[in-house]
């Protein structure tokens, strides 16, 4: 049962990774846009970018750890 739940926590950290990842493109995107019409929203979006790189890194972390965890 425990081996179970920490399965379950696995998968859904690897899917926090997904999350950020596609967090990490989309607000790079935005901020070139908002970087090309002279807004004031780039730190936002920049800030956004940085949260959603650092939920990529633990969920490829945690990709590592399952894939180490199998060998």
């Amino acid at each position: 049962m425990l081996l179970y739940l920490f399965l379950m926590a696995m998968f859904g950290m690897m899917g926090l990774g997904v999350v950020g990842l596609i967090l990490l493109v989309v607000s790079l995107i935005l901020r070139s846009r908002a970087k090309k019409r002279g807004e004031n929203r780039q730190t936002l979006f920049l800030l956004l970018a940085v949260l959603g790189g650092l939920l990529a890194l633990a969920g490829a972390v945690t990709l590592v750890l399952f894939l180490l965890m199998l060998y």
